[in-house]
């Protein structure tokens, strides 16, 4: 077994004089701005040493996603030991900017910092820069696996091909519902397939799988793990 350190931080909770409402709603000035705040963060923990996980609040994970990531110290699976990232996929093969893993390494640092100068140049949406900037990097380049959809599943996956057949559906690691837009839209699909688990102060009994709990403190994970985690829901 691997042993870890894991801690979860709000990335938003990192923004001067932050309080997160409805003018943080997507497209919105103040959701620019914590959209172009998120490479800054990013690049501070991986030049910590920290391998990091970036998920945005709209993800759902039924079972650990740490068995999919692995530092090259801790009896890698042999097709990912070579691996810097690891990125959940939207539609059209475009890397997502709300759900991936990456190791503390030169290449991964000299992206974060890269993507942190481009949306200073030009605040707005992070995703299309981040994919720019991991495209366009000269050597020593990320080396980033790409998650499979039918295991790290989209919105448009979820609600187009695994809620029709619902047997896809316990199988699936994460669920991004970024096929929704807006709290309410984002509420009522987690509601109607049992993903919402806290309604008003009363929380309701969600626990991850457990043969995946056992996963998670055991094989192949990577270790000194922050997870950063985006707010905004819209």
């Amino acid at each position: 077994a691997v042993s870890f350190n894991m801690t979860i931080e709000r990335s938003a909770l990192h923004i001067p004089n932050t309080t997160i409402d409805e003018s943080f709603g997507w497209g919105q000035e103040k959701y620019m701005t914590m959209m172009s705040a998120r490479p800054r963060l990013i690049r501070e923990k991986l030049e910590q040493g920290l391998h990091l996980i970036f998920t945005d609040v709209d993800t759902v994970w039924q079972h650990s996603p740490l068995p999919y990531f692995v530092n090259a110290t801790t009896n890698p699976i042999p097709r990912q030991h070579e691996y810097h990232m690891f990125n959940s996929m939207d539609p059209r093969r475009v890397r997502c900017g709300g759900f991936w893993a990456s190791v503390s390494t030169e290449p991964t640092i000299r992206f974060a910092t890269a993507w942190e100068y481009r949306m200073k140049k030009k605040p707005g949406h992070n995703q299309p820069v981040f994919n720019m900037v991991l495209n366009g990097m000269l050597e020593p380049k990320v080396k980033d696996y790409p998650l499979p959809v039918p295991v790290f599943a989209n919105g448009r996956y979820f609600e187009n091909r695994a809620t029709k057949r619902k047997r896809l559906i316990p199988n699936l690691v994460m669920i991004h519902f970024n096929k929704r837009t807006g709290y309410d839209e984002k509420k009522k699909i987690m509601a109607e397939h049992g993903f919402w688990v806290m309604d008003g102060d009363k929380e309701k009994k969600h626990q991850m799988q457990p043969e995946h709990k056992q996963n998670a403190t055991s094989g192949n994970v990577l270790q000194n793990t922050t997870i950063q985690t985006n707010d905004n829901t819209s």
